[in-house]
């Protein structure tokens, strides 16, 4: 799997999030190919795995693809977070799924700060990870004043 998804590939995902399911089963491309062996080829690329014998899954396939958000895998800066290549972080109640090709910084230390055990799935973390994963749980506010005792006096 590639790091980075190059023009063809966007152009892949752009058209699959065009098409309709049913045209995606049963047409094929102008090269005679059909949608859903390019849905099979991304799915891969982008997640990791496909099982091409399971019916059952294609739908799941094609709308994790029209799911799929392409402008977080635009870097312009090198990532201090960097997951292991087919690994997959799926967000247990949602369609967020995030591996090597969607993953920002921000959101690998928000997954991290959510479960400091996701850190086996990545390939590159930073040395200073633990710190940025407290900084979110742990956030001080700019202008806190201490606070006073709760505890009543007792007079005598």
């Amino acid at each position: 799997m590639n790091t980075y998804l190059n023009k063809k590939d966007r152009d892949l995902i752009t058209l699959i999030k065009s098409l309709d399911s049913n045209e995606i089963l049963k047409n094929k491309d102008s090269a005679g190919k059909s949608y859903l062996s390019h849905v099979f080829y991304l799915h891969k690329k982008l997640f990791g795995g496909v099982c091409s014998y399971c019916p059952q899954k294609i739908k799941t396939y094609i709308q994790r693809i029209k799911n799929f958000e392409m402008k977080k895998t635009k870097n312009t800066t090198e990532q201090k977070y960097k997951m292991k290549s087919g690994k997959v972080i799926h967000i247990r109640g949602t369609h967020e799924v995030y591996s090597e090709h969607n993953l920002t910084d921000d959101v690998a230390i928000q997954l991290l700060a959510e479960n400091p055990n996701r850190k086996v799935l990545f390939a590159k973390l930073p040395e200073n990870w633990e710190t940025e994963i407290q900084e979110v749980k742990n956030p001080e506010p700019e202008n806190a004043k201490p606070e006073k005792s709760k505890a009543k006096e007792v007079k005598k």
